[in-house]
């Protein structure tokens, strides 16, 4: 159904009726922050009315009641996970997470580029972040490579910081390639 668009003593607001998935969804064109819904429409103006006192007590300066959390955010994660991650794309992920389990297991990509290339600058990178720099040059390979502007090394990639600090090379090496293989 198409949104119907209202105003009421100064607040406009929308309503639309999901039927694939049936709830009622409000949201005020001027708050953007506030989209609520519910099953049925009593309850999704029940939720918007919630959330526009907690604003307001926050504009005021007031505290909030103890536990209180915007309905319209809450309801919002609700119908994001109903909308965009369907059944079959959850399926995807679990297959591919299973798929490549054995990554987390302890296997991992051998011969080629991972044994001449990716592993040995990993392996740099490892050192430096355990030092608390970034690995600017290496001596190691050839006559010497800036390996902070080596897009394998991937020094400015937060995950990697995490990765090669806290674990060992090959641990984060198939952990990274896990995480990046399931949500990717």
């Amino acid at each position: 159904m198409n949104p119907t668009h209202h105003n009421y003593r100064g607040f406009v607001f929308s309503i639309e009726y999901v039927t694939d998935d049936p709830h009622y969804s409000v949201s005020f064109p001027d708050l953007p922050d506030i989209i609520t819904s519910g099953a049925t429409l009593t309850e999704a103006f029940g939720h918007a009315c919630e959330d526009l006192y907690l604003e307001a007590l926050q504009d005021a300066g007031r505290a909030q009641p103890k536990g209180a959390t915007p309905a319209g955010r809450r309801d919002r994660m609700r119908t994001l996970m109903r909308t965009r991650l369907p059944i079959p794309c959850l399926a995807a992920i679990l297959t591919v997470g299973l798929t490549l389990s054995s990554l987390l297991a302890g296997y991992e990509p051998v011969g080629g580029d991972p044994d001449l290339m990716y592993r040995p600058i990993k392996s740099e990178l490892a050192r430096s972040l355990q030092q608390g720099t970034l690995p600017f040059w290496s001596n190691t390979f050839g006559l010497g490579v800036p390996l902070v502007a080596e897009s394998h090394v991937a020094a400015f990639y937060p995950p990697n910081w995490f990765a090669y600090r806290a674990l060992s090379v090959s641990t984060a090496y198939r952990l990274l390639m896990w995480i990046h293989y399931v949500l990717i």
